[in-house]
């Protein structure tokens, strides 16, 4: 380089969606052998950049809108995040209505999301992770009380809270609410 000239070097990267905290940089200079740095205290420079979390999760809860009392009935919820930030440690909440009885679930992940249990029983509160490459979903299986004559209504909800504050720009699309009709259905014989 000439005297008094300048130089300049443009860095693009993409950071893992997943990354957390802070990021520092050092740009070192040097120069070729033979050659003299008269100031080299300015041939070093620092940039620390942080990290801002963005993420979109969404909840679509699906189920039957009737059923009969005294039989078994099935849930689907299934989480999303269009990101473009990994959603690490959500809490996804389902209190069940008292009127379901005996209730099972599985949860099964894809990409790098993660699912806190394979399994368990009663009402859901779990930690998972909402990458942007993957979704989470649970099956939730529930026998409507044989006595119950109405509707129940169930509603799962994603809370993304991470580092303190809400990290989710569209909270419209959080929570999910099935409302299923039960009926009664009776078979009376009479024998004399």
């Amino acid at each position: 380089m000439n005297p008094s000239s300048s130089a300049a070097t443009l860095i693009t990267a993409t950071v893992h969606p997943s990354a957390r905290g802070i990021i520092n940089n050092v740009a070192n200079m040097s120069v070729p052998m033979g050659s003299v740095d008269l100031d080299p205290l300015n041939s070093t420079d620092f940039d620390n950049t942080t990290i801002t979390i963005d993420t979109d999760v969404s909840v679509v809860k699906t189920g039957p809108t009737d059923a009969i009392a005294g039989e078994y009935i099935q849930y689907e919820i299934v989480l999303q995040n269009a990101g473009p930030s990994d959603a690490l440690d959500v809490q996804l909440i389902d209190s069940m209505d008292n009127n379901l009885l005996d209730v099972e679930w599985t949860c099964v992940a894809t990409g790098r999301s993660v699912c806190e249990n394979a399994n368990g029983t009663g009402d859901l509160n779990e930690t998972i992770n909402v990458t942007i490459d993957g979704t989470v979903t649970f099956v939730v299986d529930a026998l409507v009380d044989p006595s119950h004559f109405g509707t129940i209504v169930n509603t799962a909800e994603a809370v993304v809270f991470e580092e303190g504050f809400n990290t989710d720009r569209d909270l419209s699309n959080n929570e999910s609410t099935v409302i299923t009709n039960v009926t009664q259905l009776v078979d009376l014989a009479i024998s004399k």
